[in-house]
C-alpha cells in the first residue's frame, strides 16, 4: 500500500509548521509551561484520551505564501500536535471572536484546516479532514473553531472537529484507517518564529 502524498504547497507549510512549532522558542531557560499558553482536549474514536499542552499561535509567509496558526503540543517527550491552519495568498491577520469553519477547503483564509498528529517519527499517525473530497463516506469531518478573546498577546477559545487518517490502495480507492473526534479549549499565547 502507497501512502498518499500531499500537494507540494501543503507538504511545505505543514512541515515549517512542525518545524517551527516543535523547536525550542522559549524565552529562557526558567520558562515552563506555566508561562505559555496552554490547551485541553479529549478525544474519542479509533484513538481516545485526555490531552493537555502548550499553546502558541503565529503567522507565517514564504513565497508569496501567508499562514496563520495556532499550535498545541506536550514537550518532554513530546507525544502529540495538534495545530489549527488558515492560509492564503495575501497577509492574514489575527482572527476577531467568532465561530470559524474546520474543513477541507485548505487555501480559503476564511476557515481552518486542523491536523491531529497522534505520537511522533516513523510511529505517527496524522488526522485531517483534509481528504473528505476523495471519500465519500466521510461527509461528516470537519466542524468549528470558536475564538472567544482576541488580542495580539493572547487568543483564546474553544474547537471541536472529526478527522480521518486516510491511505489509498494501488486502484487510488480511498481507504478510511481511523477517524476521531477532537473537543477542547485553549489559551494561546504569541510566539516568534525568529
Amino acid at each position: 500500500m502507497k501512502r498518499f502524498h500531499r500537494i507540494y504547497l501543503l507538504t511545505m507549510l505543514f512541515s515549517l509548521s512542525v518545524l517551527f512549532s516543535c523547536s525550542d522558542n522559549a524565552s529562557g531557560p526558567d520558562d515552563g509551561p506555566s508561562g505559555r499558553g496552554q490547551a485541553s482536549f479529549t478525544i474519542t474514536g479509533d484513538i481516545s484520551g485526555q490531552k493537555t499542552g502548550i499553546a502558541e499561535f503565529y503567522s507565517f509567509s514564504a513565497f508569496g505564501v501567508h499562514s496563520w496558526t495556532i499550535d498545541i503540543f506536550d514537550i518532554g517527550p513530546s507525544t502529540f500536535e495538534l495545530s489549527f491552519v488558515r492560509v492564503g495568498n495575501s497577509p492574514i491577520s489575527r482572527p476577531a471572536p467568532g465561530n470559524y469553519s474546520i474543513g477541507s477547503d485548505f487555501l480559503n483564509s476564511s476557515g481552518f484546516t486542523a491536523f491531529y498528529t497522534h505520537g511522533t517519527g516513523n510511529n505517527a499517525t496524522e488526522y485531517a479532514p483534509l481528504f473528505s473530497g476523495f471519500c465519500s463516506e466521510n461527509t461528516e469531518e470537519g466542524g468549528t473553531l470558536t475564538i472567544e478573546n482576541s488580542s495580539d498577546d493572547r487568543v483564546s477559545g474553544k474547537f471541536e472537529f472529526k478527522a480521518s487518517d486516510y491511505d489509498f490502495d494501488e486502484s487510488g480507492n480511498c481507504e478510511v484507517l481511523g477517524t476521531i473526534t477532537v473537543k477542547g479549549e485553549f489559551d494561546a499565547k504569541r510566539t516568534s518564529l525568529n
